[in-house]
């Protein structure tokens, strides 16, 4: 079943711990057990229960760029979109100017953005209207585990750019990206902290995972943030696991879910359906010659968290398409960079340079080698049958327009 058909899940807060400066207090550690309070509840929301209209061909996919789309309910489609509000991308502490000194921040890698994430991210919006200030996400490329761990390290959920849209859907202000290189490795977590946090951007409250660690040798923790507080006049607060129906909410979790090809729990995981983003480049064109062209995305990275072969919904231009998508190494035609290949029912345009969102629905098969381009051909014919199949009583994905952040 769907998760969003499932039973109210069951969620809980495990060691969340909240400091004031001002008060004195000493942390406290709280559970939240049962069902989704209504502050968590926002969490749990339904999708709107929408299809795609159907074309001629029985597929649900309009055609045409300009503005006649018989096939598409352009109204309907419309309503759905989903303003994202402009967020600002710091790239640097070398960009960091007086007028960004006073805010509420963040501290992670956030990578996923998933339930536990976006609990953060609201924790700190609400801080932000408290003390009047923007609030600020600080995160790093590449990732600390990544810089550390080179290719042995885990395949990233999310690019920097996906992060990004999440993170905008979350309300947050500001986003500070910073190098994480040999120099930032050696500074020391009281460095952070005194050089950073306090006098570069004047925080007035910092918001961190149970699991966050900063500056060199990753000496810099939750406690060492709370006497920081105390001393400088910044609140911390500090959030334990999030349990969800009895299961840990991370970015780990997240992983073995897409490696096993379980979406509907990643999905449950992440608050949202697991997604790509990227721009459409030049390829091979096998897939034209093969009678699907493919609208081929780079994935920019050495590992990817799934792979596979998936009924897909592609948005383009705040409108959804289905398709079947291949995500790997292609072994049949030799391919060597892993790359995801998204052939959409029933479409034809030109959409190079464009930018698509990938939203993955279900797994159709692992990828394999096949004995002959026929026989590959044939598989194709087969697997975009079985796409078009599963697509057509699917909930249209949520439409978002893209902050100024991000587009270009």
């Amino acid at each position: 079943a769907r998760a969003s058909n499932a039973r109210p899940a069951r969620i809980r807060l495990v060691g969340a711990r909240h400091a004031s400066p001002l008060s004195g207090d000493a942390p406290r550690r709280q559970q939240r057990r049962g069902h989704a309070s209504p502050e968590h509840a926002s969490l749990l929301r339904k999708r709107p229960n929408q299809t795609f209209p159907r074309s001629n061909s029985g597929h649900r996919a309009p055609k045409g760029r300009g503005s006649e789309r018989p096939s598409l309910n352009i109204r309907a489609s419309l309503r759905r979109v989903v303003i994202i509000p402009a967020m600002k991308v710091i790239r640097g502490t070398h960009n960091l100017r007086a007028h960004h000194k006073g805010c509420v921040a963040a501290l992670g890698n956030f990578d996923g953005v998933h339930h536990g994430h976006q609990m953060i991210l609201r924790h700190l919006v609400d801080k932000a209207s408290e003390y009047g200030v923007p609030s600020l996400l600080i995160t790093f490329e590449p990732q600390p585990s990544e810089f550390f761990g080179g290719t042995t390290a885990p395949p990233r959920l999310t690019r920097f750019r996906e992060k990004l849209y999440l993170v905008a859907k979350a309300g947050i202000d500001r986003v500070l990206l910073i190098p994480f290189n040999e120099h930032l490795a050696k500074v020391t977590a009281e460095e952070v902290i005194d050089t950073f946090l306090v006098d570069s951007l004047g925080v007035r409250h910092v918001a961190v995972g149970d699991d966050a660690r900063f500056g060199r040798e990753a000496k810099g923790d939750y406690r060492l943030l709370r006497a920081a507080g105390q001393k400088h006049g910044f609140g911390v607060s500090n959030f334990g696991t999030l349990v969800l129906d009895g299961e840990r909410v991370s970015s780990t979790r997240v992983r073995e879910c897409l490696m096993a090809g379980d979406l509907r729990g990643a999905e449950r995981l992440l608050g949202h359906p697991y997604f790509i983003m990227g721009r459409v480049v030049t390829g091979q064109r096998l897939g034209r010659s093969l009678g699907s062209p493919t609208a081929n995305i780079r994935l920019q990275r050495s590992k990817a968290a799934l792979t596979g072969v998936y009924a897909v919904q592609a948005e383009w231009r705040d409108v959804c398409f289905p398709g079947v998508a291949n995500i790997g190494l292609r072994p049949t035609v030799d391919g060597r960079d892993l790359l995801l290949e998204v052939h959409l029912l029933d479409f034809d345009e030109d959409i190079y340079g464009e930018h698509l969102r990938v939203t993955f629905c279900h797994k159709l098969r692992d990828e394999r080698k096949f004995d002959s381009i026929d026989a590959l051909r044939e598989q194709i014919r087969l697997d975009a049958a079985r796409a078009g199949e599963l697509l057509a009583d699917e909930p249209q994905q949520e439409l978002s327009s893209q902050p100024e952040a991000m587009k270009g």
